[in-house]
């Protein structure tokens, strides 16, 4: 349930008609409810949608939680969305030292514990990334966890190897030639139409990729995703992939091993022609796959 100002601000489309991007994320940030709670040496940010039963949502890496904003306005008419930026990505501070996959998910439940009423079941939500950290953090509070749900869960294969032909922008002079750097990159790694990599989602790459400030697969083991898999694999988990995600055959060929072999019963869902940012790409679809499954298990 919004209130009226929120479903002012969230109505419309997003982008809407002749909306410059940096307008539309003005537009849906002004309709939350921001929280900090303590990270490392600073705050972890929370951005809050509707009321509700809660559904926290986790963003890719290099992202922060307009990872989700085509996904926000519907969601938060029927939920109290949540909206974690990630540790040392976003707006959120640093993690604290040694970088850990521990100390992400242990600000992130402080975050829950202080924020989400605590006699509230959960809905859990992880895109790329995000997928290892809802899986984890589910874990965390897996008696109170109604469904999981991942999008393009990279690390739920046995390579992390795909061809992508992606340019550096961190040493580019001009904001046009880093713009023109992050388009190209899109293309070749987030979204499979050409069509839909438009000026929002450049403009979110070009403002959350320099705020990426720890590189995660550096200190969060490749199998920590299944780990926790294998841990929750009781509770209900909906994964959904695009066929043009450059990491979905790798999928495929690892599902057997990893997915078959350790019985964890995935409630798959297919996309097709849809790029790894399937939650942006293909809006519509997740956000009906959503509602869908978070209502079977009300």
């Amino acid at each position: 349930m919004l209130t009226g100002k929120q479903q002012e601000n969230l109505s419309g489309g997003v982008p809407r008609q002749g909306e410059r991007a940096k307008d539309c994320v003005k537009r849906i940030e002004k309709a939350a409810e921001v929280f900090e709670t303590p990270c490392g040496d600073g705050n972890l940010i929370w951005h809050k949608w509707g009321e509700g039963a809660p559904v926290l949502m986790f963003h890719g890496n290099h992202g922060s939680w307009s990872h989700w904003i085509r996904n926000i306005p519907v969601l938060s008419q029927h939920y109290a969305v949540y909206c974690a930026d990630a540790p040392g990505l976003g707006d959120s501070a640093l993690p604290p030292k040694p970088y850990s996959l521990d100390a992400i998910i242990d600000a992130l439940s402080l975050g829950v514990e202080r924020i989400v009423p605590a006699d509230a079941k959960l809905h859990v939500v992880g895109f790329s990334y995000g997928s290892a950290i809802a899986a984890n953090t589910a874990w965390r509070f897996i008696d109170r966890v109604k469904t999981l749900t991942m999008c393009a869960s990279a690390r739920l294969t046995a390579t992390a190897e795909v061809k992508r032909d992606l340019r550096s922008w961190r040493r580019l002079e001009t904001p046009e030639e880093r713009w023109k750097a992050h388009k190209h990159n899109l293309k070749q790694m987030m979204i499979c139409k050409p069509g839909m990599v438009d000026d929002l989602a450049v403009y979110l790459q070009n403002w959350n990729a320099p705020r990426a400030r720890i590189r995660t697969k550096q200190f969060i083991p490749r199998g920590s995703l299944l780990k926790a898999l294998i841990a929750i694999k009781h509770i209900p988990i909906r994964n959904i992939w695009g066929t043009g995600d450059a990491f979905y055959p790798h999928f495929l060929n690892s599902k057997e091993e990893l997915i078959d072999g350790n019985d964890i019963n995935l409630d798959l869902k297919i996309i097709d022609q849809v790029g790894h940012w399937s939650p942006y790409e293909a809006s519509e679809q997740v956000n009906e796959w959503l509602l869908e499954w978070f209502r079977l298990y009300d």
